[in-house]
């Protein structure tokens, strides 16, 4: 009664394989050999645009899953760049010290504070130790590190 059916399983079956290693590899290239924003940037601006060149051209068709996984692959780079290397000027990764220590931090507050109040976590307000603390936030532009 029951039939045993054998499928064989290949890349048409899997259709997202191939773009998600393109996409982790760009990922990976940006963490290990990391070159400048500008180079990143660039190359993935001009993988979308031979991208979009190649979709217009008839002859280039051949081409276009190539220049498809390259704009993956430059994408996923782009991505790891922008959130892994692109800070600010005056961003604390510039003069932190790699050990860990206790260290005084001195700068200049560019946004208003913004403060959170207390909040009661368990939803009774009679157990002090289940009271959040009140939290101050806002953002400093580090000078000095001592």
């Amino acid at each position: 009664m029951g039939h045993e059916l054998e499928v064989k399983v290949t890349a048409r079956h899997r259709p997202l394989l191939p773009v998600v290693i393109a996409f982790a590899a760009g990922i990976l290239f940006d963490r290990y050999l990391p070159p400048d924003t500008f180079v990143v940037w660039g190359a993935a601006g001009a993988a979308w645009a031979l991208c979009g060149l190649t979709l217009c051209l008839e002859r280039a068709s051949r081409l276009a899953p190539s220049v498809a996984m390259l704009c993956v692959f430059t994408s996923g780079a782009a991505l790891y760049d922008c959130r892994f290397h692109s800070f600010p000027s005056h961003h604390i990764k510039g003069i932190a010290r790699p050990e860990r220590t206790l260290v005084r931090l001195q700068g200049l507050v560019i946004e208003e504070p913004s403060f959170r109040p207390a909040k009661v976590a368990s939803g009774d307000e009679r157990w002090p130790a289940s009271r959040q603390s009140e939290r101050t936030s806002f953002v400093l532009e580090a000078r000095k590190l001592s």
